[in-house]
């Protein structure tokens, strides 16, 4: 009779502190919150983030990069023009690892276009393509308020592209390419 009243006393008091271990490290999101994700790495990208749980949400990330340049020599103008972007579409699931620390992993969909322009006195070529494949990152988020995380965030894309080459000299080429990268960036998100 102790014994049995001694196990229904332990797993009364396991089951206690396991539900207050939860409750201290339970993720502070809900369904239906909203969030907007910054990440800067090699280029910087903008995020929108739709929580259908505390620990799942979708997400949209939008990356732009480009640079222009002009050579100016004498009489005449080189340019050289260069435009980057990617949209990013998966969803997310986040984890606990203690009051304010929030882990992720996401995996979707990438796509992305790119375009390259160069022009001389003598000649001018063009390049368009476009890449597709999938996207993993894994991160955590550092919640400074219930609105303000900051954190980090390490990414992998593999992807299968085709792109088209004309020159005002040579004839118009077009190639296929299979690419994986990886990248690691600083992230900010506000919550509301």
């Amino acid at each position: 009779m102790r014994t049995r009243i001694l196990i229904i006393a332990l797993a009364t008091a396991s089951t206690s502190l396991a539900a207050q271990d939860t409750t201290r490290d339970s993720l502070p999101f809900r369904r239906g919150q909203w969030a907007v994700q910054f990440v800067g790495s090699l280029g910087a990208s903008v995020g929108l983030l739709k929580f259908r749980s505390p620990s799942s949400a979708w997400v949209v990330d939008v990356g732009v990069s480009g640079q222009h340049e002009e050579d100016i020599a004498d009489t005449s103008v080189a340019v050289h023009s260069q435009a980057f972007v990617s949209v990013l579409l998966g969803q997310r699931k986040y984890r606990s690892l203690a009051t304010k620390v929030a882990a992720y992993r996401s995996l979707g969909l990438l796509m992305s276009y790119t375009h390259n322009l160069s022009s001389s006195p003598f000649s001018r070529s063009t390049s368009n393509g476009w890449q597709l494949g999938p996207f993993a990152n894994v991160g955590g988020t550092y919640l400074v308020t219930s609105h303000l995380g900051i954190g980090a965030t390490g990414q992998v894309r593999i992807a299968y592209g085709r792109s088209t080459f004309r020159s005002s000299i040579t004839p118009k080429t077009r190639s296929w390419s299979l690419s994986g990268t990886t990248s690691i960036g600083l992230q900010g998100a506000i919550f509301f």
